[in-house]
């Protein structure tokens, strides 16, 4: 009921179509509100995601871009937290530790919303990353604690179908040495030409053309 509530809350308050919505209900710094992530495209490079930012009820800062991790370009919402020190001018919040601990701790929400998609349903995760997949893979490649959570969660196209690292493995035999070889391409648009070399010699190949891929890879 809670999340239905909060689903409706901020589907009104924001207008977006909503694919994902993360309570944010926690105990230490004591914050209270609601994270989503919209059916909207969002650049790769973009640092920083949008949050109403309040303080006891009282609004600090509308489109605050500075208290999600960096890498969370994808998310929107609104938070409050009175453990926040507003500054003299209360047009902003002080950096002091309830500030850093706040910031830490939606980071890890937001990681654990996505891991628990991913596993609970995993065709909604799919689409999530249609429509953010520049974001989620640039973030990842530029912000090595955000890529070492998600990164085998992240779906990769192959010549058979949509793969995560972990599946890919799963799916290619060890070599004399132990080890997995993992084969991809970089040259998107050609596709329609590798695909059948790689089931033509019986390898499994990545399609890395897309924003991000190959570095992720590597």
């Amino acid at each position: 009921e809670r999340d239905r509530l909060l689903a409706a809350f901020l589907s009104q308050r924001y207008a977006d179509p909503l694919l994902l919505v993360i309570p944010v209900d926690l105990p230490h710094p004591r914050t209270l509100g609601g994270l989503y992530v919209a059916a909207r495209y969002t650049l790769g490079g973009q640092a920083g995601g949008h949050v109403d930012l309040f303080q006891a009820r009282m609004c600090i800062r509308l489109n605050d871009r500075e208290l999600l991790p960096e890498w969370a370009s994808f998310v929107r919402g609104v938070v409050d937290c009175p453990d926040l020190q507003p500054t003299a001018a209360r047009d902003n919040v002080l950096r002091d530790s309830a500030y850093h601990a706040l910031r830490e701790a939606l980071g890890k929400i937001i990681v654990a919303a996505l891991l628990d998609l991913a596993i609970r349903n995993r065709p909604h995760f799919l689409r999530l990353c249609d429509w953010h997949q520049d974001a989620l893979k640039g973030m990842a490649a530029q912000h090595p604690d955000f890529g070492a959570a998600v990164l085998d969660a992240l779906p990769f196209a192959t010549s058979q179908g949509q793969l995560t690292l972990p599946d890919y493995l799963a799916r290619q035999p060890p070599g004399a040495n132990g080890k997995r070889s993992l084969y991809f391409f970089t040259h998107e648009a050609d596709a329609n030409q590798f695909y059948p070399l790689c089931q033509a010699h019986g390898v499994l190949g990545v399609n890395a053309g897309g924003a991000f891929d190959e570095t992720l890879l590597r």
